[in-house]
């Protein structure tokens, strides 16, 4: 699905927006599941999230607000769902792909920098 100008514009004002919105955004649940697609829209600060939710056949297409986290854990490695609480398929981390973001220019610096300070806390 394609964003449009004013929904782009609307996801990247968040405040401390966490990634870069793209244009075209794709369902990340699992293939062939029922009911509305979904997509993460943007995640922003203190702990929010916009899910992008759209039908092709009815015409839905809306921007809402958190949902709420999926509790799912993969136990041996620590690795949570990403998706909202009582999304219909499998887990994110069943799913073959995943979808890497770009962080915001702000969110890379907060990288950058905690990941120098672990650099330099550790032994050589």
């Amino acid at each position: 699905m394609t964003l449009t100008a004013d929904e782009i514009a609307h996801l990247e004002a968040l405040p401390e927006a966490a990634h870069e919105v793209e244009a075209e955004v794709l369902c990340e649940l699992e293939a062939g599941h029922p009911g509305p697609h979904l997509a993460l829209g943007q995640g922003f600060q203190p702990d929010g999230e916009i899910w992008i939710r759209w039908t092709s056949a009815a015409g839905l297409r809306e921007l809402t607000a958190t949902l709420g986290q999926c509790d799912a854990e993969r136990p041996a490695e620590e690795e949570l769902c990403e998706l909202p609480a009582h999304h219909p398929g499998r887990h994110s981390f069943d799913l073959e792909e995943g979808r890497g973001r770009t962080p915001t220019a702000q969110w890379q610096a907060q990288i950058e920098a905690a990941l120098a300070r672990i650099e330099n806390d550790q032994p050589r």
